[in-house]
Order: C-alpha cells, then structure tokens, then sequence
C-alpha cells in the first residue's frame, strides 16, 4: 500500500489536495498531511512515504529545501511532487534537476494531480527490488521439507497481527555494512508444519505439536534456514543475510512489529497449506533503511 505525505502550510490547501487523491482511489489511509517541511522530515523518519507532495513557498524551509535535505539524506528513493504557485523557469529547473518528479501549479485539476501522483509512484515501484513471487516461496518451501505438495497463496501482512500469535522473526542485513534492511516472519504453525517436516518430525508428532501448540524441538533451527534461503529476495542489488532470528510474542511486541508491518518499502506475506497437516504463513518485510 503506497504511502503520502501532503506539505503546505495552508490547511485549505492540504484538504483539496487529500481529496483529489481520495477521489483519485487512494484511502485516507494512504494520505497524511502536515504543515511545514520540518513536520514532513520528521514523518518521513518514521512512516517511509513513497512520495511527498509539497508546496513551494512554506516558512522556515521552503518545498525546494525540503527536497534537497531529503536527498542529503539518502531518501532517494522517495518521490517528490510539488504543487506550487511557482512560474520562474530558473528556478523550475532547479527544481527539475533536483529530481523532483512532478510540477503541479495551483489552480489543478483532480485528474491532473492524481495522474502525475501515479505515474511518479510507478517510477517508485519500479526502482525497488522486484517482490517475491509465491514460486519463490513454493520452490523453497519444497527444497527445505522434500515435499512438493505445498499449496502457496498470497494473503495479508495484517494477518500476523493476532494478539496470541507467536512469531519467529528473522531480521536481514546487509553483508557488506551489516546495515539492517528487512524482516522475514513465520506463524507457530507455519514453524511447526515446515520445521517439523524439514526435521523429519513424523505425521502424527506434527499433528499432536499443532493441537497442543508446542513446537517440535528440531523445527526451529530448520526454519530459520527457510528464511536464511530467502535473503536474497530482499535486495537485488546487495548481498543480503538473516543474521539473527527468535521466536517471539506479538503481544508481547505489539508495538514494534505492528510498526514494521505498516510502515515499509514493501511486504509481502503467503499462507503455505500442507495438505493433511494445515496452513502456516511467512512474511517478507523490506524496510529501506537500517532498523
């Protein structure tokens, strides 16, 4: 789900803006509002937008500035519209060398603002690594078990959000800095059906794990080697590792995992059905930045 950020220090502004996009098919969800560049920054730090829509002429840092500090910081994959009385070429083409991704001049149409927000999201989309498709999942899946029966689907991140859940969660990072990038996650029962059958747990000793909600001893080590095979999914153009993983509770880490979920480059999650056994799921999570 994209995320954006609406900057201008007129109120007005920020609700015509809003609700040209919600009528554009974004969710309210999808679009904050703030009033100056230093409120965008300091939600930039925790929300990771995919594109900020910004006014020109702000007090104490103006829509160009904000631009710029966002560059210097490394943001560069997040887009940046302006939407802007601003009619100087000079200072336009600043702007444009800038790589900021649209021009919006005040009075807009609708149409024209929510077709320039999605071609620079397309861009957006385009410059991450590419998602993980369920063949990936299904194919390592069945290298991990020796089983071929595995029925992958795609399903909801939000579906990890269950207060009694138990969750092993992996973090990756990068090889080459060891910069924190991503998060890999497992249900108890996807930990207890893939581990166990990778540890060659029996049928019946699965069953009675799953009924009884422990799990198997052997199955834990066995599924943080699934999501170590899954690092690379993170990054295309860096080597990626898990290096460290634990069985956690949500409840017990609400906070900081319902944060991750909502807040990322992109996630993925599917549910993995063994026929005979059950449904587990695994999650992928690429943060952009260091956790």
């Amino acid at each position: 789900m994209y995320r954006l950020i609406v900057v201008d220090d007129s109120r007005a502004t920020q609700s015509i803006i809003r609700r040209a996009l919600v009528g554009g098919g974004f969710s309210a969800e999808q679009v904050q509002t703030v009033s100056s560049a230093t409120e965008a920054l300091d939600l930039v730090a925790t929300s990771q937008p995919h594109l900020v829509i910004t006014d020109w002429h702000m007090p104490t840092m103006s829509g160009l500035e904000l631009l710029m500090r966002l560059r210097q910081s490394g943001q560069a994959q997040i887009r940046v519209g302006m939407v802007t009385t601003e009619t100087n070429e000079i200072r336009l083409s600043e702007a444009r060398s800038l790589g900021v991704s649209f021009i919006v001049h005040k009075p807009f149409q609708d149409d024209e603002l929510v077709r320039h927000v999605r071609e620079a999201l397309s861009d957006s989309l385009a410059a991450d690594p590419a998602l993980p498709p369920a063949s990936l999942i299904q194919s390592t899946a069945n290298s991990i078990t020796g089983q071929s029966d595995w029925l992958v689907v795609p399903t909801q991140l939000a579906n990890f959000e269950q207060p009694d859940n138990r969750i092993l969660l992996g973090i990756y990072s990068r090889k080459t800095d060891n910069s924190s990038v991503g998060l890999g996650l497992m249900d108890a029962n996807l930990v207890t059906i893939l581990g166990g059958l990778a540890a060659r747990v029996t049928v019946p000793d699965i069953q009675n794990a799953l009924t009884t909600h422990t799990l198997p001893e052997p199955a834990l080590p066995q599924s943080e080697q699934f999501l170590a095979t899954l690092a690379n999914a993170m990054e295309s153009s860096h080597v990626t590792v898990l290096t460290r993983s634990s069985l956690v509770s949500y409840k017990d880490k609400v906070n900081l995992l319902s944060k991750f979920i909502r807040q990322n480059r992109w996630g993925v999650a599917f549910s993995l059905t063994m026929p005979g056994l059950g449904t587990g799921s695994v999650g992928l999570i690429n943060l952009g930045t260091r956790i």
